[in-house]
């Protein structure tokens, strides 16, 4: 039997299900123009050690899905994928002070959609910031677990504004 999906290299639904921000009740919307640099600093300065980067993109640079994957955490869990098509490459890398640095450079080297297009940080499988579309200057949300004050902090370092959002359900990207 032909396989549309495989033929026509895109994601079908079910293959994209997976953790995403719980968006109920409420979370913190940092809005403003990102630059993957930046904004990975300053994830690396907000969340702890123990959280993981997910990074996804039907762009990404070999190098890039290179290096984080040889550094991604010893189990990790499956996030909602937002690319449909064309099929993303996707990775996830533990969060530690020197895997930022070192991330940090590799992101000076490289144009930012080769980098990722949708950015995520989990912990204990719970999403704690979800971004999609970030580079394209969409908000990046954050959960309502995070103090205001820890998310001042991170909207000043990428002299961004934030808010609080209401609940409502996750955005569909069926297209």
């Amino acid at each position: 039997m032909f396989n549309l999906a495989k033929w026509l290299n895109y994601v079908p639904a079910k293959e994209r299900e997976g953790i995403a921000l719980d968006r109920r009740e409420w979370w913190w919307d940092v809005s403003g123009a990102y630059k993957v640099g930046p904004l990975v600093q300053a994830i690396g300065r907000l969340f702890p050690e123990r959280a993981v980067l997910y990074v996804e993109s039907p762009t990404m640079a070999p190098e890039v899905a290179e290096f984080l994957k040889a550094r991604a955490p010893a189990k990790s869990t499956k996030v909602f994928m937002a690319t449909i098509w064309p099929r993303p490459q996707v990775a996830h890398m533990s969060i530690t002070a020197k895997h930022i640095a070192e991330f940090l450079t590799l992101t000076e080297q490289q144009n930012g959609h080769q980098i990722c297009e949708h950015l995520h940080v989990y912990q204990d499988e719970k999403v704690l910031l979800e971004g999609f579309d970030v580079l394209d200057s969409h908000p990046v949300s954050i959960s309502a677990e995070i103090s205001e004050g820890q998310v001042k902090t991170f909207a000043e370092q990428l002299k961004c504004t934030y808010k609080k959002s209401a609940g409502r359900k996750r955005a569909s990207f069926e297209g």
